[in-house]
């Protein structure tokens, strides 16, 4: 029988939800290793998408495969055993065709930044030292982003995809009264790695006035031959629906 698993994580200590051969500190690694502890069984658990190191999900689905009924206080138990970056919410029993990754129809995506240093934001938003930043600038550019675009140049290892489509449903940023936080939200069908930090990067620029909206335009429509080059990487939160 197929359960899903609805769960949440803070993905600080970890490089990323998928398994690993060079490290076990991945959130699916930790997971299944719960699992089986408690049902004798190795079990893998197949998540709605990957998240990068250090990428926190708020509302993250999964499924897995298991020959018998899971214990009563099988909820009690893992989450007992989990580590507390990780929290199981539910488990529900789904038909067998369902998919956490294949039937996921829109993936949501928050990140959030501040301007102004704030020691108890420092988990869970980028700190970027610039007094201001032009909302305005950084609200049309994300128009552009709009649609099914070639996001190769705007991710990391594009040649380790299947290929770089990607269809952005909705782009917003808002700011806070105090003009210091940030918060830019992406829904799309999927996202690439290191995308959504990528182009918060690019918007930034457009708002510091380091680039113009016509050169954030140029990234979307780059060719696959620019697509090597180096980012300057931030924190960020992770919202997967």
């Amino acid at each position: 029988m197929r359960y899903l698993l609805h769960l949440s994580y803070d993905g600080t200590p970890y490089s990323g939800w998928q398994r690993q051969t060079n490290t076990k500190d991945t959130v699916q690694q930790h997971l299944e290793g719960v699992i089986q502890k408690i049902t004798g069984d190795k079990l893998t658990v197949i998540g709605c998408g990957r998240t990068d190191a250090g990428v926190h999900a708020a509302q993250y689905i999964a499924h897995l495969d298991t020959m018998s009924v899971l214990p009563n206080d099988f909820l009690r138990i893992c989450n007992h055993l989990l580590d507390e970056q990780v929290a199981l919410f539910e488990t529900t029993i789904v038909d067998e065709n369902w998919h956490a990754r294949y039937n996921a129809v829109e993936r949501k995506y928050d990140y959030f930044l501040h301007t102004r240093k704030d020691p108890f934001l420092s988990g869970v938003s980028a700190y970027y030292p610039l007094d201001t930043l032009d909302f305005k600038k950084m609200k049309q550019a994300m128009n552009e982003l709009i649609g099914k675009h070639d996001f190769g140049y705007l991710c990391r290892q594009p040649d380790k995809h299947n290929h770089t489509i990607c269809d952005i449903k909705s782009a917003s940023v808002d700011v806070s009264k105090c003009g210091s936080r940030f918060r830019f939200q992406f829904k799309a069908d999927r996202f690439l790695r290191g995308m959504i930090r990528i182009i918060v990067a690019k918007l930034i620029n457009v708002g510091n006035g380091s680039i113009d909206q016509g050169t954030f335009k140029d990234y979307i429509t780059k060719t696959q031959e620019s697509y090597k080059r180096t980012w300057l990487i931030h924190k960020d939160f992770i919202c997967q629906e």
